[in-house]
């Protein structure tokens, strides 16, 4: 096994063919891990002096490849180096990518990594339960004796698409929220022209996703400024992904217009099966027809229409998106620490601090020092 790492954004994109061809080989696949999400992300999030991009080779071929970013950071008196997995708020999955059957070679990975670049943390956010990187946890565990943290941070819903859409609406939805899409969906058709658009491929401009960005900020996300357009780098990479995922035919916006006025919106990534709500948002003047709730009807009879596996919902396990579906899958944070002396002061720092505050009863103290590590996506 042989490890390079790659540090700079021009060998970062000679590996779109490679990492293609990794991807489709892989145990664990998803629109968040192709090449295209991560050129926009490093882009939009200025990450690309920072990469630490980690290929594991065993001869010529390529069996993995651990996306990540180099944090040195100074902890009190001490400067450690930090692994970063390519991730913030705006990921709703992760993984490292491992060719199937080569998981269990995670660990020998991570050991010669260190001879490479002299990590002292890895940290990884947004790690699916049903990835190659939590499966590989035990075998980290065993075979190096390191200590591996796992805490969870957010229950993400999906809708597994086994039924056909009228079985699905009348025994999933709740009958509550099915009440209340249909009074919504008669009232705004009495009211106005009620339209369901799907924008894809060439039909796709710089309008629509104005329109979008601007639908999406007339909400609760604008209020406080969590929105794309209230950050320049959320917006830059917004357009980069969905120009990215466009010449890819994975990329869709859906709107719902009330005479001809667009009042809600959808930002998918269809990839593989899996239809992908990545961001949605609603015209707050409208609100009295719960716009978001009908888009939602009509997105997901889409899906079945189109013959898709899943339908994401992504984001927290919010009450709306739970009287939908009972599916829900676990991320979490990950974070791997050697035996090395920093790599102990961190692991104490992040962990042992808060377990002694604990035991001590000054929790609340250490707390407002330290931080939490919990954080959660909604979109």
């Amino acid at each position: 096994m042989e490890i390079t790492v790659v540090i700079d954004y021009d060998g970062f994109c000679e590996l779109r063919e490679r990492w293609d061809g990794l991807l489709s080989e892989a145990s664990y696949d998803s629109v968040f891990l192709t090449h295209e999400w991560f050129s926009a992300f490093i882009q939009g999030f200025d990450l690309m002096r920072k990469l630490n991009i980690v290929l594991i080779h065993e001869g010529t071929e390529l069996i993995g490849i651990l996306p990540l970013y180099r944090m040195d950071e100074k902890r009190g008196w001490v400067r450690v180096c930090i692994l970063k997995s390519i991730t913030n708020v705006h990921t709703p999955k992760y993984s490292f990518i491992m060719k199937k059957g080569v998981e269990k070679r995670l660990p020998e990975a991570l050991i010669l990594l260190r001879q490479v670049v002299p990590w002292d943390v890895i940290q990884a956010d947004y790690v699916s339960h049903s990835s190659a990187t939590h499966r590989c946890l035990g075998h980290v565990n065993s075979v190096t004796g390191w200590t591996v943290k796992v805490l969870p941070l957010m229950q993400s819903p999906f809708i597994t698409l086994s039924d056909d859409w009228e079985t699905y609406y009348a025994n999933r939805f709740s009958r509550s929220l099915r009440k209340n899409i249909e009074y919504s969906i008669r009232k705004a058709q009495k009211n106005h022209e009620v339209v369901y658009e799907v924008i894809v491929g060439d039909r796709l401009d710089d309008k629509d996703l104005k329109d979008a960005f601007v639908i999406e900020d007339s909400g609760w996300k604008g209020d406080n400024r969590s929105s794309i357009l209230k950050h320049e780098s959320f917006r830059k990479f917004y357009s980069l992904l969905a120009r990215e995922a466009n010449n890819r035919g994975w990329f869709s916006l859906r709107f719902l217009a009330f005479n001809g006025k667009r009042v809600a919106v959808d930002y998918c990534l269809t990839y593989r099966g899996t239809d992908n709500l990545l961001k949605t948002g609603y015209d707050e003047s409208c609100k009295e027809y719960a716009p978001g709730h009908i888009l939602r009807k009509y997105a997901i009879h889409d899906a079945f229409s189109q013959g898709c596996d899943v339908y994401d919902l992504l984001g927290a396990a919010d009450d709306y998106k739970m009287k939908m579906t009972n599916e829900v899958d676990t991320m979490y944070r990950m974070y791997f620490f050697n035996h090395r002396i920093k790599s102990r002061f961190m692991k104490f720092i992040l962990f042992g601090a808060k377990e002694t505050a604990e035991k001590m009863g000054v929790k609340s103290i250490l707390k407002h020092i330290f931080g939490t590590p919990n954080v959660s996506m909604r979109n």
